[in-house]
């Protein structure tokens, strides 16, 4: 299975007709089986891994989706398979998925033994999801209504401008950016700091001729940097017309990133790396 096969079928809403998932609602609907299965990215996005899909069936017919991304992690989508078939599963077979928030408590509890954390909690996140997705089918409702909507749309950008092998023209990061332009996207986000500033100018400078003046560019950072090398990119990034800079620094370094903010104009994107109630 390809990503795009997946939101094509995962995303799509549920054959059952109305009725029948109103009555799935009203019942107590078991949850039946668990399957995974590891996308990988076409070779000339220039990373491995891709991400882990879940499924969970019901004996309602219906069966809940998630998708869990991992873009540079290259062990992360068969860890975080195996924390689910072996370490998820057992709590979630033969519950009623009804009860989401009793779930994930006994789902933490499951994984919480394991030192793994960010993958544990991509794995939690995935089970979530799934069991959100199995009561908006059943509801016939998209779950952003049943936890109660503010709206009906947002911005979107694309996480287009990856690193790629062999790329010292740029060409695979111009087709990148223009294929997502093509998509319709008003924004893109590309990776900076694997190398010297002239470098991340001069992708950002290519990224800027493909989308124009009209569209954004984000920069990402992966914590490349100590504060005062975020400082003197960040600069530079502002002065190019960057929208946000993200994450340049550890994410635990609270103090140095009130520091980066303070120095900069642009906007400082952080807290990708911050999760659960525990922080």
């Amino acid at each position: 299975m390809n990503r795009r096969e997946f939101f094509r079928t995962g995303g799509a809403v549920c054959a059952l007709p109305a009725a029948s998932r109103a009555d799935a609602l009203r019942a107590a609907v078991r949850i039946t089986g668990l399957e995974t299965d590891l996308l990988r990215f076409p070779p000339n996005r220039g990373i491995e891994p891709a991400g882990v899909v879940l499924r969970l069936q019901t004996d309602a017919g219906i069966t809940g989706w998630a998708y869990t991304p991992f873009d540079e992690m290259r062990r992360g989508p068969g860890l975080m398979r195996t924390i689910l078939e072996r370490d998820i599963a057992p709590v979630l077979l033969d519950r009623d998925p009804a009860f989401p928030k009793r779930l994930h408590v006994a789902i933490w509890k499951a994984v919480a033994h394991r030192g793994d954390q960010d993958t544990g909690q991509h794995a939690i996140a995935a089970a979530d999801i799934a069991l959100w997705d199995i009561l908006g089918k059943a509801a016939g409702l998209p779950v952003y209504k049943i936890l109660g909507a503010c709206a009906d749309r947002i911005p979107a950008y694309s996480m287009c401008g990856r690193y790629h092998e062999n790329d010292r023209d740029l060409g695979q990061l111009r087709r990148a950016v223009a294929a997502a332009c093509e998509e319709g996207f008003q924004a893109i986000k590309i990776q900076v700091g694997r190398g010297p500033l002239d470098d991340d100018v001069r992708r950002i400078n290519v990224a800027r001729q493909v989308v124009g003046r009209e569209r954004g560019i984000m920069v990402n950072a992966h914590q490349a940097f100590h504060l005062e090398e975020a400082i003197r990119r960040g600069r530079v990034y502002q002065q190019m017309g960057c929208y946000w800079y993200e994450v340049p620094l550890p994410p635990y370094d609270h103090a140095a990133y009130a520091d980066l903010a303070r120095e900069l104009d642009i906007p400082v994107a952080s807290g990708e790396n911050e999760y659960t109630k525990h922080l």
